[in-house]
Formats: structure tokens, C-alpha cells, sequence
């Protein structure tokens, strides 16, 4: 049995839509997702991730094909083990990201394709910048480095993503304040969090070169998410699908509202759009 619809893509943003609050994927995503895969619809992530942040769902996903990672600075194909493309930041814009969040006392992350480097504090005390629902991950996933400013220099030209992690919302407004002009890209996420790549990079951007790598239109493909750092990539993509958790602007701008990410939403989401097609 194949798929017969008009979809050809299906893209899944992992926190908040193919995670679940505990960080995991629930047994009906895994179960949707291998009989999507069975029917002949590739499926790729759509996240801030990189490779090595992705292992773990991957693991509990291995029938995903590809990635647009890293807020689509990073577009990767997972059979053939290497990236499609990989956009840096350049080192004078990212040395000034990290100086201006150093300056409200905020913690900073950086991710190179395949490694996430943070400050000993973030590493420890996530809580701390509302990222506490991410400390057992952080515990396995980053090396914790003493001087952030040493590693961006010593990483120079490999860095993706620098993730600068706030106390509060307000010093997040003087950082975007102070980055304004700078040559990069901007986006919010989490709480308090500002995400900085290089310009033109976002998921949108991501999409839209793995659609072209396997000869689609982004018009042919399913995106589903929840927040801000999510809204591009849906308004570009053919059918955009809002979790029950997502934000209210994101759902006003997806066609379809599914359940949230601890009751079964993507599954819903799968079964809605291609297997009672």
C-alpha cells in the first residue's frame, strides 16, 4: 500500500510537537511514523537541534530520513551520513552575540553540527534560565566548557547556532536590542531565550532546500510545530499543522489544530492527513 495524496514531506519540530514533556517520543508518534514511512512519505525534523542533540530521537525514530537542524543552518540526510548544506555563523557577529548576553548576566550554548558546547552554569543550574525541563538532557548532551568566548574562537567557522539563554524577559529585549544590525538572524524561543544563526538561516530556508534535494515544492509538504521559532517554516510549507500546546499565533496561522504533545497530537496529525486519506 502507498500513499496516493497530494503530501510528499512530512516535517516534525521536536520540542513541544514530536517530544513529549518528559522529553521523549510517546509510542503512538513511533507507531504513526513507521506506518507513514511504510507508505512511502519520508519524514525529517524540523528543530534547533543538531546531529548529536538529535541522537536520542533518532534512536527512537530511526525511520526518520533527514534533518533541517539547527534552525535549518543545517540540512542533513541521515542515509547517506552527511549534510546537505551547513551555514556558520561568522565570528565577529557571534564574538558580539556572546558579549552583549554576558552583559545581562545570561548563559550561553553553542552548537557546531555535531557538538553542543555550554557554560559550566547552564550545564548545572538550567533552572535558572527557565530551561529546567531541559537539564537531564543537557547532563548527556553538552560539554561544558569554562570560557564560552575560548571555545567560540576555538570553533571558529563551525559554529551554527548560539543559543543565549536570559533571566528574564526583559534583559532578553536589551540583548535583541543591542544585536540589532548585527549580521545575524534572530529568533525567540523557549521562555526567555533569543536564538542567533547566520542571516537568511531559518527553517523556512531549511525546508525549502530538502524539498529541492528531493525534487518537491515545499507546497507538497506537512509541517507541524508550536512556537515562535516554528512560524516561518509553517507559512511556507503546503499544510501546516499547530500542536495543542502551541502558542495562539501559531495556531492561527496552521489549517489544522491537533492534541497537545503528551496526548498523542502528531499521531493525530498522521493518521488525519495520510492514513485515513
Amino acid at each position: 500500500m502507498t500513499y496516493a495524496g497530494p503530501y510528499r514531506l512530512l516535517t516534525l519540530d521536536m520540542d513541544g510537537t514530536a517530544l513529549d514533556s518528559s522529553k521523549h517520543v510517546l509510542p503512538s508518534t513511533r507507531a504513526a511514523v513507521h506506518a507513514l514511512v511504510a507508505l512511502g512519505v519520508p519524514v525529517a525534523f524540523c528543530s534547533g537541534r543538531n546531529t548529536k542533540e538529535l541522537a536520542e530521537p533518532h534512536a527512537e525514530l530511526p525511520e526518520v530520513q533527514y534533518a533541517i537542524g539547527v534552525n535549518g543552518a543545517l540540512v542533513y540526510d541521515y542515509a547517506e551520513g552527511r549534510a546537505i548544506r551547513s551555514t556558520p555563523i561568522a565570528t565577529q557577529p557571534l564574538l558580539h552575540a556572546i558579549a552583549a548576553a554576558q552583559a545581562v548576566g545570561s548563559g550561553v550554548h553553542l552548537l557546531t553540527g555535531s557538538d553542543s558546547l555550554a557554560t559550566r552554569d547552564v550545564v548545572a543550574h538550567t533552572a535558572r534560565y527557565h530551561m529546567g525541563a531541559y537539564h537531564d538532557f543537557y547532563q548527556r548532551s553538552c560539554t561544558p566548557v569554562d570560557d564560552i568566548v575560548a571555545a567560540a574562537r576555538e570553533h571558529a567557522g563551525d559554529v551554527l547556532k548560539c543559543n543565549l539563554y536570559h533571566l528574564d524577559v526583559a534583559s532578553r529585549e536589551v540583548t535583541l536590542a543591542r544585536l540589532q544590525g548585527e549580521d545575524l538572524s534572530l529568533v525567540f524561543s523557549e521562555k526567555t531565550s533569543l536564538e542567533c544563526t547566520a542571516p537568511g538561516i531559518s527553517k523556512a530556508r531549511g525546508l525549502a532546500d530538502l524539498a529541492a534535494y528531493l525534487g518537491i515544492s515545499p507546497s507538497q509538504v506537512v509541517s507541524i510545530g508550536d512556537g515562535p521559532n516554528d512560524k516561518d517554516c509553517l507559512e511556507a510549507t503546503g499544510l501546516p499543522i499547530a500542536m495543542g500546546n502551541a502558542t495562539p499565533e501559531i495556531k492561527a496561522i496552521c489549517r489544522m489544530v491537533v492534541a497537545d504533545n503528551d496526548h498523542n497530537g502528531v499521531a493525530e496529525a498522521i493518521r488525519r492527513v495520510f492514513l485515513e486519506a
